[in-house]
């Protein structure tokens, strides 16, 4: 039994990083777990943005009514997630929008770049496309 076979990959795309996590860990935890880094202000509170991914592709937790609530207070794009809540529960790949200097056109072509290369479709705020928010 080799357990890395069944443990879900997080893939950063637009900085070549890829994972094995814990399944339902947070994306943040699974991959600092794996000597990955995210910056970090607020410890996890979920306050300054600074986890913020854009999700590719892959199924991740659905958002809760707080994580939304900062998404849609900061105007971020609708594939935005916040890295410190979003808990993984397939494979996915992400974009790190601290990568991309928190620089909203960047971040949205790392995005657009990230998905042309996966072939999938682009999510929607119902979660469409390979997105799945359970």
């Amino acid at each position: 039994w080799d357990l890395a076979r069944h443990m879900p990959k997080v893939t950063i795309a637009n900085r070549g990083e890829t994972y094995d996590v814990e399944a339902n860990a947070t994306l943040l935890n699974g991959v600092r777990a794996g000597d990955g880094r995210f910056r970090s202000y607020c410890d996890m509170q979920a306050m300054c943005g600074t986890y913020c991914i854009m999700v590719v592709a892959g199924e991740i937790s659905k958002a809760d009514r707080r994580e939304q609530s900062f998404i849609d207070g900061w105007g971020f794009h609708q594939a935005s997630r916040l890295a410190c809540l979003a808990r993984v529960l397939s494979d996915v790949t992400v974009i790190s929008c601290d990568t991309e200097g928190f620089d909203p056109e960047r971040c949205v072509a790392a995005y657009d770049t990230a998905l042309a290369e996966i072939g999938s479709e682009s999510v929607t705020s119902e979660g469409a496309g390979n997105v799945q928010n359970k």
